[in-house]
This record gives C-alpha cells, structure tokens and sequence, in this order.
C-alpha cells in the first residue's frame, strides 16, 4: 500500500514546487570583473565595463562608487580616497540589451603613492517590481567591478620589496634531497603580485636545469606583508658532488617590468667528495685481499707443509 502511494506523493510535492510563488533575482552581467591600471599623478584615464540585463524585465541600475579594503574585503563609504568617477547616474537597460557604464580614474595630486581600490557596485530596480522595492546590493561578481590603481611617480617607477633565496637543507646526493626556500617582503606601499622562476643548474652536468615557478597560486602582498615557499630538488648527478651548483631566480613584482635576479651557490661537502673517493679505492682493496687470502689459500693446499 505504501509503495503505491509514494509516486502520488512525489507528483503532489512537485506540482506544490511548480505552482508556488518564487522570488526572482535580476540575472546581470558585467565584463571585466577587474581593471587593474598603473597611473602617474595628474593623469586621467578613461574606462568602461560591460554591462548585460539577462533577467525578462527592463533594469534600472545606479552605480556607486565606494573605497574597498582588499585585505579584509569591506566596503568603506567614504569620500577619501575616491578616485573613480562615473559619468552617468542611472543606466534603463531593456531586457537583453546591455549597456557600456564609462568611467574615469583621476586620483588627487595629494594621494601617496601606493595602491588602492574603488569598487563600483550596482544598485539595481526591476520593473517588475514595485518602484519602492531594490534589489539587494552585494558584492557578487556579477553585480560589482574592483578598480585596482598602482600610483606611481613616473611610469618607469620600481616598486621596493626585498627578495631572498636560501638552502635550508643541503641533503645528501643520491639520499636527502635539497630544499631550496624563498622570501618576498613587501616594504612598498603597494599591494604586489609576485611571478617569476627559479633555476637550478649545474655548468659541468649534462641534465636539464631545474625550474621552479614562484607564486603559483598568485597570491597578492600587502604592505608589511611576506610570502614564503619552499620547493624539494630531488635529481642528483656526480657532478652536483664536485662541482656546486648555481640557483638563480628571478622576481617580478607583477606591477612594472623590472626583475630582481638573486644568484646563490650551492656549497660542496668535503666530507662526502673525500668519502666518495675513498669508498671505491677501499672497496678495491678490500676485494684485492680477499682476492690474495683465496690464492693463497689454494696454494697451502696445493702444497702442504710435511
């Protein structure tokens, strides 16, 4: 009996789902979701970002502009440190249409040089709904666009941080192997993205180098901020026992084109090369011995003493 009722209960539930009052959202798209310049004080440039109205009602959207704190990712209303200006205050989208929401960057001459962001976020009304009612204003993808601004005295200004490299553990060739770490700090007042790659190589090996990506995962620093990674170098070959390697690694601070190279030098071990050259010549001796102590076992008795 109650295998029979169970696909009637199924219909009921979704036919209760399919008559029952829904709320709808506006479907809005914007491209790009990011605009990420770099500008010298006293300029002005000039954007635009897509707009696109996928909901079946006509839109009305207002862009405001608000300061953004990247870090904590807040919105801040504040008029300090504004630097984006919308050229229009409201945009009546038909349903389908989209619409481009242009847009200047002109920050004040008494900013400090640095990175900031202003955030657009659209505050939107559906005709379908009631002219009293708003669409909540959120920080979706879909209904905001980030403005990232690197302020720089001159376009070929380069942004300060210090970049290291070191061996944290030599390993043991053919056993351990090395470990190679790097640090980035950020002594800048600019939000950087660092990129770039390390090499290992040997001038005396036939191997290929090897090539480490830094900040694979695009983590951005903040001010004050650091960012370490180490990375594990498992080939070995008899020359990397003789002969140091080299390490090179290049670093882009992902907001100019300058690179910062930091070169280091594996160290050789003494005592490994001497055990490596002593292990063979005592072997060698050992079976020479051995070797002797067999004939000379033969020869006993081959001719015993009477």
């Amino acid at each position: 009996m109650f295998k029979r009722k169970l696909p009637l209960a199924i219909f009921l539930f979704a036919l209760v789902l399919a008559i029952s009052p829904k709320q709808t959202f506006a479907s809005m798209q914007i491209s790009p979701f990011t605009n990420e310049v770099v500008i010298t004080k006293g300029q002005v440039i000039n954007e635009q970002v897509t707009f696109t109205n996928d909901e079946n009602n006509e839109i009305t959207i207002t862009p405001v502009v608000f300061l953004y704190d990247a870090q904590s990712q807040t919105m801040i209303d504040t008029i300090t440190n504004i630097f984006v200006q919308t050229q229009q205050k409201t945009y009546t989208i038909p349903s389908g249409g989209s619409t481009q929401i242009n847009y200047t960057i002109s920050p004040s001459d008494t900013l400090p040089n640095g990175t900031y962001f202003n955030l657009i976020v659209l505050k939107t009304t559906s005709s379908a709904q009631s002219s009293t009612t708003q669409t909540e204003v959120g920080l979706t993808a879909n209904m905001s666009h980030l403005v990232v601004m690197h302020l720089v005295d001159t376009e070929q200004k380069s942004v300060q941080y210090n970049a290291q490299v070191e061996i944290t553990d030599h390993g043991i060739p053919f056993l351990r192997p090395i470990k190679i770490s790097y640090t980035v700090q950020n002594t800048s007042g600019y939000v950087i993205k660092p990129s770039g790659e390390i090499q290992i190589f040997n001038n005396k090996s036939h191997l290929q180098p090897t090539y480490f990506k830094i900040n694979g995962t695009e983590q951005k620093i903040y001010p004050g901020g650091t960012l370490q990674e180490q990375f594990v170098v498992n080939k070995w070959s008899i020359q990397d026992i003789f002969f140091p390697r080299q390490i090179n690694a290049y670093f882009y601070n992902g907001i100019d084109q300058n690179y910062n190279l930091v070169t280091i030098q594996e160290k050789v071990n003494p005592i490994i090369q001497i055990a490596i050259i002593l292990i063979p010549i005592l072997l060698l001796y050992f079976v020479v011995v051995f070797i002797k102590d067999i004939q000379k076992g033969k020869n006993e008795k081959a001719n015993p003493q009477k």
